[in-house]
């Protein structure tokens, strides 16, 4: 949408996605003001990691509040040109396929308190950039094999 490519433009040029993690920092408030003893973890692939990792970081700075226990991204959107991704108290993991364009700006990022988990290219995967990587085998595999299933007629055609 052209929202995502307005965030995805905002995060190349070293910014944060301000909307997308205004709108979605709004909505986890709400969430944790009904269950506030519950303990969060959070999860984003691509733009969703940069937007949850933004969201921990304003729980963190405005609210006093870590908001997440902890933070896993997928391929995480990161610009070569962003200073830090690294959280006060929420702990946060980031895993990436080698080769992943959206993550890419962390070969330039010094990362003391982050945990980057560099995961194998899986050669039935097409492109680098996909969440299919992480996905455990035999559910990849059922992934792939969906696909490459022709398609069926539908009933009483």
């Amino acid at each position: 949408t052209p929202r995502d490519w307005a965030s995805n433009l905002a995060i190349a040029a070293g910014r944060t996605p301000e909307g997308r993690g205004a709108i979605a920092l709004r909505e986890y408030r709400m969430v944790r003001q009904q269950f506030p003893l519950y303990t969060a973890y959070g999860c984003g692939h691509s733009l969703g990691g940069a937007v949850v990792i933004q969201m921990a970081k304003r729980m963190e700075e405005q609210e006093g509040d870590p908001g997440f226990k902890r933070v896993d991204v997928f391929n995480v959107a990161i610009s070569p040109l962003s200073s830090s991704v690294e959280l006060q108290t929420t702990s946060l993991y980031i895993h990436r396929v080698n080769g992943d364009w959206a993550s890419y700006g962390l070969q330039w990022m010094e990362v003391s308190d982050v945990e980057v988990h560099e995961h194998p290219v899986q050669p039935h995967v097409r492109e680098r950039h996909s969440l299919q990587h992480f996905l455990p085998r035999k559910a990849a595999d059922r992934q792939a094999d969906r696909k490459q299933e022709p398609e069926r007629p539908a009933e009483g055609a």
